[in-house]
């Protein structure tokens, strides 16, 4: 959901009076409502060091550094501003670095889906063995599964966590839709939380799964068996209850499935649709999955899996603390003794500096952290679920289009010819418009000759076009 604005990209003269002020006024995805405190509390330090008998510095003779000194405190707070630039300047930097990393991290885990299930209903031909369809079809299922699997997985986990219960919801219901009851049970295990109800021997402790039915609150609901809550004595609507608790602590407990149990299906599901390949289809046929395609396969897998580890690493890694904790000492210390030092050189216009100030450090202090969580559901994190939307579409088309009849545009009467294109897209004046028409027609001319030269054999091609304007140029 990285936040979209209108930028000056063609250059105009009215973007200053167009495009800046809704840049300047856009309140979607603004870091300033994020640090309006920090501002208020300083440019409330600059009104009351205006006022007359209240510069602390200048009352109390802290302004110098000592009778003999050439030294004093506005100098130092020059050479602090220096270096805190360069500490904000490099946090911000590190932090747009990750956040690019991570973007490239989710382009990479996309193409490399895209390219798996290309590699998977291109290679495969399925008219005659139904199983082998099945095949396929269940690794298309599987790898928009992973996805949703990760981005459920970075919704639930990190420092930007989503707490919107909808979210979560809407992405369990994404998955629960894409996996079998079985599958969906081993994602999300609640064999953890059965101990929560359970006392005594090991019997006692068991859940009994009945993944036959759709229904994943009632799938959940039946762990906790019927004779493990006489032996208790609950029956009837305190059974239901407790029921009812289970369903709601699985939720709550299992926040996510683990992405890598996916991987491993969709790696095991390729590696039995390549055997059942060569098994039906013969060592002589062409469609046959020889070794190094199956590697090409396995290759995919493991650039996903790769990709994967990278949003992980750019998800759990934040910023060293010890350079975060010297930067906020740095920052507020300056910008408390900041309005005091101005004073006297900037008089009534100390508080208007001093916001402008604060809008500049804290917003690069805030914008540094915003960027190095990426994976959230603020205004300028990655859209992973629009990223979904796209990739669902493509899957789709991919497995649809696998038997399509292509038209022949071009065959032996009407010879491959992509000059009639219009590569210019630009919106010309009437003469260049007359002169690109000149050229044209000459391009043209001296193409039919040289055509003619070809069909004919003729030897003498200078003296049939040396009249001709521009023959030399001709190959």
């Amino acid at each position: 959901m990285v936040v979209k604005y209108p930028t000056g990209g063609e250059g105009t003269w009215k973007s200053l009076f167009t495009i800046v002020p809704r840049v300047i006024f856009q309140c979607e995805g603004s870091v300033v409502p994020n640090i309006l405190p920090q501002i208020i509390l300083f440019s409330s330090l600059g009104v009351v060091a205006n006022r007359p008998g209240c510069n602390i510095i200048q009352r109390y003779g802290f302004a110098t550094f000592g009778e003999h000194s050439n030294i004093d405190l506005a100098m130092a707070m020059q050479t602090i501003g220096i270096l805190l630039s360069f500490l904000m300047v490099f946090k911000t930097q590190t932090a747009y670095g990750q956040f690019w990393q991570a973007a490239q991290s989710v382009d990479g885990l996309l193409t490399s889906t895209r390219h798996l299930a290309r590699l998977t209903v291109s290679s495969f031909s399925w008219t005659d063995d139904v199983r082998l369809k099945a095949r396929v079809r269940r690794t298309m299922r599987l790898l928009a599964a992973y996805y949703f699997v990760v981005v459920e997985y970075f919704q639930s986990t990190g420092p930007d966590a989503t707490k919107d219960k909808f979210v979560v919801k809407s992405l369990r219901a994404n998955i629960n839709q894409l996996t079998g009851p079985e599958e969906f049970d081993v994602l999300y295990d609640p064999a953890p939380q059965c101990d929560r109800f359970s006392s005594g021997n090991e019997n006692q402790k068991r859940c009994f799964r009945s993944p036959a039915s759709r229904n994943r609150d009632l799938s959940a609901a039946e762990y906790i068996s019927d004779a493990w809550l006489r032996s208790r004595g609950v029956v009837g609507k305190d059974a239901q209850k407790w029921r009812a608790e289970f369903v709601e602590q699985r939720c709550n407990t299992v926040s996510h499935a683990n992405p890598m149990t996916i991987i491993f299906w969709i790696q095991t599901v390729v590696r039995r649709l390549c055997v059942d390949s060569r098994a039906a289809q013969g060592a002589s046929l062409p469609w046959r999955i020889d070794a190094p395609l199956e590697c090409k396969f396995y290759d995919a897998l493991t650039a996903m899996e790769t990709h994967f580890c990278s949003m992980e690493q750019v998800d759990k890694l934040a910023f060293p603390f010890p350079y975060a904790q010297m930067v906020h000492i740095v920052l507020y210390t300056w910008m408390l003794l900041l309005p005091f030092v101005l004073q006297p050189k900037a008089e009534a216009m100390t508080p208007f500096i001093t916001c402008i100030i604060s809008i500049g450090f804290f917003g690069l202090d805030a914008v540094a952290e915003i960027l190095q969580s990426p994976f959230g559901n603020d205004p300028n994190d990655i859209d992973l679920t629009e990223h979904g939307s796209g990739l669902v579409e493509d899957l789709q088309q991919m497995f649809d289009q696998h038997d399509m009849e292509f038209a022949s545009v071009f065959d032996d009467a009407n010879e491959f010819d992509l000059t009639q294109l219009e590569l210019s897209y630009k919106r010309l004046g009437k003469k260049a418009q007359k002169d690109a028409r000149k050229s044209e027609r000459k391009r043209r001319e001296l193409q039919a000759n040289y055509s003619m030269l070809r069909t004919s054999g003729n030897s003498n091609r200078r003296d049939l076009g040396k009249d001709r304007p521009g023959w030399s140029a001709l190959p």
